[in-house]
């Protein structure tokens, strides 16, 4: 974020972001925490001008974690999470 005044333009940033994935969607998730959750859905209603749903963007699940990279959030995939959805314990 440039400046702490200029809202974080989550739908530019994530827009990028989902552009660079190979695959289906539902081989990732977003990882926000839960402050950037807040601001994401807060950009969504007076911003975006849209129902404020942190569950999924571009169809592909939100988790609360930390982020690794130190951005407001990191698109990872699944695999990350140490299961695998499909597999029975």
């Amino acid at each position: 974020m440039s400046g702490q005044n200029e809202m974080y333009d989550y739908h530019r940033e994530m827009t990028d972001a989902v552009s660079q994935i190979s695959g289906d969607e539902e081989e990732w998730v977003w990882v926000m925490n839960e402050e950037h959750r807040r601001r994401y859905r807060y950009f969504l209603e007076h911003v975006m001008g849209t129902y404020p749903d942190d569950s999924e963007n571009f169809g592909i699940g939100i988790m609360t974690g930390e982020p690794s990279n130190g951005e407001p959030f990191e698109l990872v995939r699944r695999h990350w999470l140490g299961f695998d959805e499909d597999e029975e314990a």
